[in-house]
């Protein structure tokens, strides 16, 4: 599906956003929150993907008049909770679909968003894919995208770290002589045509 829409008149047909979508192999699972709503996404390239948009009715911090404080303030904490794990129940079920989810930032304008993490909502394994909590302004889609904007460094380091994986894998069947890595390419051609490459590591400073 295409998220970007593209006029032009020329000779030229524009395939620079299908390229993207082929290029683009890691899916990164989006959640902003604060205590009245929480904002789902997930990102794939540069291809943003809005998931859903969940709205608690979470009570403010001022009582109700004739309430006690701490009554008050025992069944606003419910309330938080009641929503959290309905949050946590909508991330299991949209990114539980996704085959190759990378990680999960999480991102919000208050303390929710660390509240929601430390208390464990999420499921284990998906609680071990979170990346990292930044600090953003708004909820809604504005807040996803200033997460998304915030997030480069997350980004990148995830990038770089499979990289490493890969790149450790190659030089230690290289120091085993274990027959299972090449580098000449005349070698990376032949196993390239006998169609038994599994992985293969290209330059980018190749032609």
């Amino acid at each position: 599906k295409l998220s970007v829409k593209l006029y032009r008149c020329a000779q030229e047909f524009v395939l620079e956003p299908l390229f993207e979508q082929l290029e683009a192999k890691k899916t990164f699972g989006l959640i902003v929150l604060d205590h009245r709503e929480a904002n789902i996404a997930l990102l794939k390239g540069k291809t943003i993907q809005i998931v859903t948009n969940l709205e608690s009715y979470v009570a403010g911090k001022m009582k109700k008049g004739g309430q006690s404080a701490a009554r008050f303030s025992r069944e606003r904490e419910e309330q938080i909770k009641y929503f959290f794990n309905k949050v946590a129940d909508t991330v299991k079920e949209a990114f539980s679909k996704v085959d190759n989810l990378t990680g999960i930032i999480v991102g919000g304008p208050g303390p929710a968003k660390e509240d929601f993490i430390n208390g464990a909502y999420l499921q284990v394994d998906l609680n071990k894919k979170v990346l990292g909590i930044k600090d953003v302004g708004y909820t809604g889609e504005q807040g996803i995208k200033e997460l998304i904007y915030k997030s480069g460094d997350l980004l990148e380091k995830e990038v770089v770290l499979e990289e490493k994986k890969l790149f450790d894998r190659f030089f230690e069947e290289l120091a085993r002589e274990s027959g299972l890595a090449f580098y000449k390419e005349k070698d990376v051609r032949k196993y390239l045509d006998n169609g038994v490459v599994e992985i293969l590591l290209l330059s980018e400073s190749l032609p």
